[in-house]
């Protein structure tokens, strides 16, 4: 394992992280780590994944279903503005983050999601 320092801290519970407001496992945290490290295409969807959300919110200003929430938005778009590409880790966060918003993403994203979540179950 990498033991570059996250640059998004999360808030550990026992053997969770919090990610916005959802709560991982670092166990599932360090299957997806792997799967990241080594298919830079996962990354790519979820960067774009990432960015697209990114791009429609309004810091949760207006509640309207686009975006993030109001709880997500800082951490949302600092992922977005940090990159993934040299932090698996990072991007195993996004990928969790994003996954709760795949609504707002195009088909094809969503199939890509659906494909790294059936590899980590």
């Amino acid at each position: 394992m990498d033991d570059t320092p996250i640059l998004v801290p999360p808030t550990v519970i026992s053997r969770k992280e919090s990610v916005g407001i959802c709560e991982v496992s670092n166990d599932r945290l360090d299957i997806l780590e792997k799967l990241f490290s080594e298919n830079s295409q996962y990354i790519t969807a979820v960067s774009n994944s990432l960015n697209q959300i990114a791009n429609l919110c309004d810091n949760a200003v207006v509640k309207d279903n686009v975006g993030f929430n109001k709880v997500d938005y800082r951490i949302g778009k600092s992922l977005a503005s940090d990159g993934l590409y040299k932090f698996p880790r990072r991007a195993a966060y996004a990928y969790e983050l994003v996954y709760k918003y795949k609504r707002q993403l195009s088909s094809d994203l969503v199939s890509v999601l659906d494909e790294i979540k059936n590899k980590v179950k």
